[in-house]
């Protein structure tokens, strides 16, 4: 069985002060990795290597971003980093039930096999959309999803009452090939207020393919919450799905200096999830599309 390497591009370093937008810092002192090839287990240590650098300079490093693009076999490495440990409200953890014992078997699955396609390439990652929802065009992948996809129907109820009350990555990742009512987009978007990293990743990723059918008052809502939560939320992660939201609802972003500065320096990554969006938002930012609007600085 083949070992992909993936030659790494760029390593950038975004600092967060939770106030403002991020800002992208000097990378010099990890110059000699890029441009090298590397595998993804091989990854794993640079990535510990970066944090250790990194806490002798008085930096936190919440988030690393490595997304490993299978088709160009490249990779651009996103460092998150801070001042101070970033915390979010906890909200209380319920018993674990049985359904949710099997959820996590299967989840487990389906990360399983997603780590073999992307070590050694014998899968696709390509999906497909039907009634909102992505599916896995692998047929390992999807038949996993599918099972997921029944139990959480199912049991709809229970998980959307679990939602409300705490915060539980195995319901949120088992939705993600559930249709979604709007009790339960509601959910989402209290939720994206007050979610560590993970669980503001899989909603985003589960909100994105209902944009194009969505309210205009949904769409506005969103725009605020990913302006004034997101945006400053320390994951690159998270800030690139959000970016890929905005780049598709520009009606309502701001135009003026501080949130344009702030996209131009993210249409200048060499991480295409992160410039390509934001050369969209430029590019209607441009062409004056936009709404009145008031973004918190």
């Amino acid at each position: 069985m083949k070992t992909i390497y993936y030659k790494l591009i760029d390593i950038e370093l975004w600092f967060y002060d939770g106030k403002n937008f991020p800002k992208l810092l000097p990378n010099e002192v990890f110059s000699d990795h890029i441009d090298n090839k590397f595998t993804k287990h091989q990854f794993n240590k640079i990535e510990v290597d970066i944090k250790n650098d990194l806490k002798k300079s008085g930096y936190l490093v919440y988030s690393i971003m490595n997304p490993l693009y299978l088709d160009s076999q490249t990779t651009v490495i996103s460092v998150d980093i801070i001042h101070n440990k970033h915390t979010v409200n906890k909200l209380k953890s319920n018993p674990p039930i049985k359904i949710e014992e099997n959820l996590e078997i299967l989840l487990k699955k389906h990360q399983k096999r997603l780590d073999e396609i992307f070590s050694h390439g014998d899968g696709s990652l390509e999906r497909f959309r039907k009634n909102g929802i992505l599916f896995s065009k692998d047929k390992q992948l999807y038949d996993l999803e599918i099972q997921i996809s029944q139990i959480s129907t199912d049991n709809i109820s229970q998980i959307t009452k679990a939602l409300l009350n705490s915060n539980s990555l195995t319901w949120l990742q088992s939705l993600q090939w559930t249709e979604k009512s709007q009790n339960m987009i509601n959910v989402y978007l209290e939720k994206l207020k007050n979610s560590n990293e993970q669980e503001i990743n899989i909603i985003l990723l589960q909100l994105i393919p209902l944009i194009d059918n969505s309210s205009n008052s949904f769409k506005k809502h969103l725009t605020d919450i990913i302006l004034n939560n997101l945006l400053i939320f320390p994951s690159s992660t998270v800030r690139n799905k959000a970016m890929s939201i905005l780049s598709e609802i520009p009606k309502y972003t701001p135009n003026n200096r501080y949130f344009i500065d702030f996209i131009k320096t993210q249409a200048n990554s060499k991480q295409l999830n992160c410039s390509y969006p934001a050369k969209e938002i430029l590019g209607a930012l441009n062409s004056g599309c936009q709404e009145p609007h008031e973004v918190d600085a």
